[in-house]
């Protein structure tokens, strides 16, 4: 049984809303229905909300961790030889490998000072 048969029979008016909304996704100016409750038309109904952010930092799939992450200053850091300004690893993985690369570099110095002092 539609609903629109189901609301001559019961009497009710249909509840409806204020008319002129557009669709809230960025970039979107789809009038919405009177009838439609949501804040998104239907094409973008079953989407998650995009936020400013979402849409200046897209998201970004570090390649060392495979994680997504947004693509800013705060997620990457800065390279200026990259296109975008930023590194392609994710600051945390940037961070791990850097950590152990002077982890790496003090065991070389202290054997070279060892052997120095043996020699």
């Amino acid at each position: 049984m539609s609903t629109r048969i189901t609301a001559i029979r019961t009497g009710r008016r249909a509840r409806s809303y204020a008319a002129g909304r557009v669709c809230a996704h960025p970039f979107c100016k789809t009038v919405l229905s009177v009838y439609n409750s949501g804040a998104l038309c239907g094409m973008h109904e079953g989407e998650s909300p995009t936020t400013p952010d979402e849409i200046l930092f897209p998201p970004y799939q570090c390649p060392t961790c495979q994680r997504i992450k947004p693509r800013n200053g705060e997620n990457f850091h800065v390279d200026r030889a990259m296109e975008d300004g930023l590194t392609r690893e994710c600051a945390d993985c940037r961070n791990r490998s850097d950590r152990s690369e002077q982890a790496r570099a003090k065991r070389t110095r202290r054997l070279r000072r060892k052997r120095e002092r043996t020699a």
